[in-house]
């Protein structure tokens, strides 16, 4: 029902605008890429191009199914997928950055509506690109959890804001279940230096972070907390992630690293791994 109610809320506003950049927010585990489905279907119903664009293959392949489930026929722009001319188009923002934008062998689809995922980033680079790239597309609507820009700049191209529950009232109608936070070690990071974003600089991070008496409590805290459970770690950068998975592999302990380089089957069979059974993925 919060779902329903959001996207009622969206729409409401695309009736009244004549341009329009709405952010549609909602927590981790809410559903925001089924909440931009609809009106996705909604658009291909009456004959309006739709681009959605977002990051990573796994929002990709999951826009895909979803649409395909709905009948929807649409193309995707992606690494190691040929290009299919069609009204609604889920690209990767990485692939329609480089192929459109750096390299210039593609042409920008056509889009009447755009829906950009994690549109906090929208300060960055690409975003900017993407925005500027589409001066007579009528309505945006971005997505994130987390409405604010790095240092807690405005996101201010977007005109409005759409809320849904909030995570307190998601966890008590049970959408999602209630969270346990465990904090065994506070590392000292007195004079790790921050980048212009406010972030820690990651070299300098990791070097901090990557050391044996933090890695090897983690494995020993996992095992008194969350042994036999399906678990994913976010390391700090690949060689502390490989660090990590080492210790656990050492204390026999099945896992398996991802980053961004590694090798599309590879890295399908290991979310796959994930859903089927309890073996570990490092991000």
């Amino acid at each position: 029902p919060y779902q329903h109610e959001a996207v009622n809320r969206v729409r409401e506003l695309m009736k009244t605008a004549k341009r329009l950049r709405v952010i549609l927010q909602a927590e981790t585990g809410a559903g925001k890429t089924c909440m931009a489905l609809e009106p996705i279907r909604l658009a291909y119903e009456k004959g309006k191009r739709v681009l959605f664009a977002c990051s990573g293959r796994e929002l990709v392949k999951q826009a895909d199914v979803h649409l395909w489930g709905w009948g929807i026929p649409h193309g995707i722009i992606m690494n190691g997928e040929e290009f299919t001319p069609a009204t609604i188009q889920i690209c990767s923002k990485e692939t329609l950055v480089s192929r459109a934008g750096k390299r210039g062998s593609m042409t920008l689809p056509p889009a009447d509506l755009i829906i950009a995922d994690e549109c906090h980033l929208s300060t960055s680079k690409w975003w900017r690109w993407l925005l500027n790239a589409y001066p007579n597309t009528t309505a945006i609507i971005g997505l994130t959890a987390t409405p604010i820009g790095p240092q807690g700049k405005s996101l201010d191209e977007f005109d409005g804001l759409v809320q849904a529950l909030p995570t307190s009232q998601l966890i008590a109608q049970k959408w999602l279940v209630p969270t346990k936070v465990f904090a065994p070690y506070l590392p000292d990071l007195k004079g790790v230096p921050t980048d212009k974003n406010g972030e820690y600089a990651k070299n300098p991070l990791a070097a901090r972070m990557d050391r044996l008496d933090l890695v090897g409590d983690l494995v020993q805290h996992w095992t008194e907390l969350g042994a036999g459970r399906q678990t994913i770690v976010y390391a700090v950068n690949i060689a502390h992630s490989l660090h990590i998975q080492q210790e656990f592999i050492r204390a026999g302990i099945p896992c398996a690293h991802v980053d961004g380089k590694t090798p599309t089957e590879q890295r399908d069979d290991t979310i796959e791994s994930l859903r089927d059974n309890n073996s570990l993925c490092f991000l």
